[in-house]
């Protein structure tokens, strides 16, 4: 019994040093994008949807997999000039389809969301090679996020 007990006890520990269920997965990012406090950028989302610049319609809900990348993100559509953030490994991304305007996508950079959508921008691009754990999703008017099932790659 003194055995078991240890084992499991080791077996905690070793969930935990791995992040556990604390990890960010698309549903618990889904989550967080669908939170009321990120209207905002639900709002963006709903926008750039209605203006018809999308030319794909598959968009991803996942993870940062690679180290701490140093970005400038947006509070919304159009805005030329943004703050600068940090997304972690483990952020949570949201991918936008491909669109006339090039690759856009959303990333959560510690409480706040932010959306980076400008052409010199590189992080997109990253995202799109790079988006870990992603699942497929489907925005609703109000640019709320549903999750498709299956994975996405």
């Amino acid at each position: 019994m003194k055995t078991t007990g240890i084992a499991l006890a080791a077996a905690v520990l070793a969930i935990a040093a791995c992040g556990g269920s604390d990890a960010p997965t698309a549903a618990s990012c889904a989550d967080s994008w669908n939170a009321d406090a990120n209207a905002k950028q639900q709002a963006t989302l709903a926008g750039v949807a209605a203006v018809d610049v999308l030319v794909g319609d598959k968009y991803r809900v996942g993870t940062w997999p690679k180290s701490e990348q140093k970005v400038n993100v947006t509070d919304g559509f159009g805005q030329a000039k943004g703050r600068d953030a940090v997304v972690n490994k483990g952020s949570c991304i949201v991918l936008l389809p491909d669109s006339t305007m090039g690759q856009m996508v959303f990333v959560e950079t510690g409480d706040k969301w932010g959306f980076i959508a400008r052409q010199k921008a590189t992080f997109p691009k990253a995202a799109l090679k790079s988006i870990a754990g992603a699942r497929f999703a489907e925005p609703d008017v109000l640019g709320k996020l549903k999750l498709e099932g299956g994975e996405a790659e």
